[in-house]
């Protein structure tokens, strides 16, 4: 006898445990296959937001003023390190026509 008669023979003989374990399986399957549908939807959504929109914003260490800048900790010459404080935030802004 082979082994796909024997597992067919298994089955039908323990179905409950077949069924709740198909069960479970599909249970997990669904909910992965929903999460990465969620995800690229959330992927999508943010794109469309994006051209929409239309604006960016980008935040940068303004190096010109060394007001900005503070040393912390040692410096070598192999590394160094410095916090930046900002005193405010402009974003630009798009005029909507």
């Amino acid at each position: 006898m082979n082994f796909v008669k024997r597992a067919f023979r298994y089955v039908v003989r323990k179905w409950q445990q077949s069924a709740i374990a198909f069960l479970i399986l599909l249970a997990v399957c669904t909910s992965a296959l929903i999460g990465l549908s969620i995800l690229e939807a959330s992927h999508t959504a943010a794109a469309n937001l994006r051209g929409q929109l239309g604006g960016t914003f980008r935040l940068e260490i303004d190096k010109s003023n060394p007001a900005n800048m503070q040393s912390m900790g040692s410096t070598d010459r192999y590394s160094s390190s410095y916090s930046v404080s900002y005193t405010h935030l402009t974003l630009p802004t798009k005029r909507l026509v």
